[in-house]
């Protein structure tokens, strides 16, 4: 009989212990899918990636006030305005429509709105007579004519740039 017991305990062992190792296999391949799904290296949706993909652009339309007056082109136009007011929708239009024809300058916005250009805008004190940059204020809706690096003309107000974009 204690031949009969040692081979039962053998037994009793021997399944525990392969339980132990199936537990610990089936724990460390759970982590790794686990990790693997986190990590990408398993997708579960089988969407097909697109063969041609969006190519990326880059915009330098738009510039930081400090740039006013050192852009690469001689001459060009620099209009300062807040994106998000209403009526930027329609200079937006009207610009683009300028930018169209063949004889058009370059346009580069500065957005009053972005926290880099605080400085530049003052409604109350404008001062577009200047082509230092230091010295120069804007008001919302202010469109400066910039040839070598100098300030040549300034058009103020909403209506009038469109009016000068339409022309």
């Amino acid at each position: 009989m204690k031949k009969k017991q040692k081979k039962m305990i053998k037994t009793i062992e021997t399944q525990n212990m392969t339980k132990v190792v199936l537990v610990t296999i089936g724990f460390f391949l759970f982590m790794y899918i686990v990790t693997a799904l986190i990590t990408g290296e398993i997708k579960l949706n089988h969407k097909k990636e697109s063969e041609d993909p969006i190519p990326v652009s880059i915009q330098y339309d738009e510039i930081l006030a400090g740039e006013t007056f050192n852009r690469p082109e001689t001459e060009y136009y620099v209009i300062f305005y807040e994106y998000d007011d209403v009526y930027a929708r329609v200079i937006d239009t009207a610009i683009n429509k300028y930018s169209q024809k063949d004889d058009s300058l370059k346009i580069y916005k500065v957005n009053l709105n972005n926290h880099f250009n605080t400085s530049i805008y003052d409604e109350d004190n404008a001062n577009t007579n200047t082509s230092d940059i230091n010295k120069l204020k804007v008001a919302n809706y202010t469109l400066i004519k910039v040839k070598n690096k100098k300030n040549i003309s300034v058009v103020k107000g909403k209506d009038k740039i469109v009016d000068h974009f339409q022309d």
